[in-house]
């Protein structure tokens, strides 16, 4: 009716066949993984049968991509199935080799979800062998090794060379993972495990695989190499309120956006910031090419699990102390910045240092130094800041002494004549003891409680405090915040430590 006839092919005067076609997500629902399973069928003397392997279609396609499939014979690679009228049965196993005539060939899909659909054209079979090339992960594409605290993040990035649309699949201590709940990226080449624990510590498997890949295990498909990768997951001391490190979630090729940790900046051109030093280590790169006043910054509101311990809710008044501290390498030009902290204060104003760190500039250099500032309310000690699109903008000195929760703190640059760069990582802040709560909106009939999360702090209750019978409230170890009912008789909560 259109294109060539089918004719049959006898397998055995045919050492190579080839299966292609065209796909793409025919809507937004079939955009999930899992959505749609997708097969390769063929028809061997009237008896159908499906590929055991999923074909590997790229879920974020907007244009049609080529998928290809070797065609193999063994009864490993193939299941069977039945077609009566409209519907279509799988089975099992294939009970041998195939062999024979091959009289038809088609597509199972098969829809996991209502209102699913998937798009293909260009169906062909070819007697020339596959033009695809399998993935390789290789060493360059290797997930890094990384060391999280417990309550923290962590992210993982793998990348490969061959012909895509990749699928990507993750393990972690033999298990697949799949997203939802603490992980995202399950199924892309960027992993993230929120709210790390001691269980998850241990061995990370990335593999990889196209149209042309067979997956014989999890820990080594073919064509793509099983990727042992090391997750350690350690206690931070009580009193390490917040710490970032910039780890290089990589390795795709370039540098990575700071967004990937959780920070955002306010930077001309949104440079890519996020580089790799050595081995696993990576760093922020505040580069301007020109006169600027520059931010690198992470909030409540953005820096949640990616990476690191997440940002809290600090109450400045339930510490008797804050010390911020970041390291720091003038890389280039770098008499031309100066660099300084800056904090935001109840999810609002922002607020840069008078003073700015004493990095010496008088020689650039690669080698990163501590730097440290003591936290001081004061408001002679602080300017106001405004953060713009790709600038931020210093003003006069603060109205009034800073007070309430800090939820936000970044690192100014300001730049003179044509421009400089400073490097910055390991940003910390520490303060003494487990910190106080803060008491969040009224919403749906609770109140959000946070505070500094640690897998030695935990919530506490009693609803009489002339009595000592508090009672752990369960869940609450490790945790930021926990929502409680308005409703019910009265309660009092303490933050209990070590």
């Amino acid at each position: 009716m259109s294109g060539l006839a089918f004719t049959p092919i006898n397998i055995a005067t045919h050492p190579v066949i080839t299966f292609q076609a065209q796909f793409q997500p025919g809507n937004g629902p079939a955009r999930t993984a899992g959505a749609v399973n997708t097969y390769w069928a063929v028809r061997i003397d009237g008896n159908w049968y499906s590929s055991v392997q999923q074909i590997a279609i790229d879920l974020t396609a907007t244009t049609y991509l080529t998928n290809q499939y070797a065609f193999k014979t063994a009864a490993s690679n193939w299941n069977t199935f039945t077609i009566n009228g409209n519907i279509v049965t799988l089975g099992g196993p294939a009970a041998g080799a195939l062999s024979g005539n091959i009289d038809g060939a088609g597509l199972v899909f098969v829809h996991n979800s209502v209102n699913t659909s998937m798009n293909f054209e260009n169906f062909f079979l070819s007697t020339n062998a596959v033009s695809i090339v399998p993935p390789a992960i290789g060493v360059n594409g290797a997930p890094w090794n990384q060391t999280v605290a417990a309550g923290g993040g962590v992210s993982f990035g793998v990348s490969a060379t061959g012909t895509q649309p990749f699928t990507y699949g993750w393990t972690l201590n033999g298990v697949l993972l799949n997203n939802g709940g603490r992980i995202s990226g399950a199924h892309g080449p960027i992993l993230t495990i929120a709210n790390v624990g001691p269980s998850d510590a241990g061995q990370i498997i990335a593999w990889i695989t196209n149209s042309v890949g067979v997956d014989d295990s999890l820990n080594s498909p073919n064509g793509g190499g099983g990727v042992d990768t090391e997750l350690a997951v350690t206690n931070a001391d009580v009193g390490v309120i917040y710490s970032e490190t910039f780890p290089f979630v990589g390795p795709l090729p370039g540098n990575f956006s700071i967004a990937t940790e959780g920070w955002s900046e306010a930077v001309p051109g949104s440079p890519f910031p996020l580089f790799q030093r050595i081995g696993s280590d990576g760093a922020g790169f505040a580069f301007l090419g020109s006169a600027n006043t520059v931010i690198y910054y992470a909030t409540t509101a953005t820096d949640t699990n990616q990476a690191g311990l997440p940002f809290p809710n600090i109450n400045v008044a339930s510490y008797p102390d804050l010390n911020f501290s970041v390291d720091l390498a003038p890389s280039f030009s770098s008499s031309n910045v100066t660099a300084y902290f800056a904090v935001q204060l109840n999810g609002g104003p922002w607020y840069v240092s008078s003073s700015a760190l004493p990095v010496p500039t008088s020689t650039d250099s690669a080698t990163y130094s501590t730097y440290e500032m003591t936290f001081n309310s004061a408001a002679a000690n602080w300017k106001n800041l405004t953060i713009g699109a790709n600038n931020a903008t210093i003003g006069s000195t603060a109205a009034s002494n800073l007070r309430g929760v800090m939820t936000g703190l970044g690192l100014v640059f300001v730049t003179v004549g044509s421009g400089g760069t400073f490097n910055f990582d390991n940003v910390l802040i520490t303060g003494t003891g487990v910190g106080g709560i803060n008491v969040g909106a009224l919403t749906g009939g609770t109140l959000n409680l946070s505070w500094v999360g640690n897998p030695a702090v935990n919530l506490q209750s009693n609803t009489n405090l002339n009595t000592s019978n508090w009672v752990d409230v369960p869940g609450s170890l490790r945790l930021y915040s926990f929502p409680v009912p308005v409703t019910g008789p009265q309660k009092f909560f303490r933050l209990k430590g070590p």
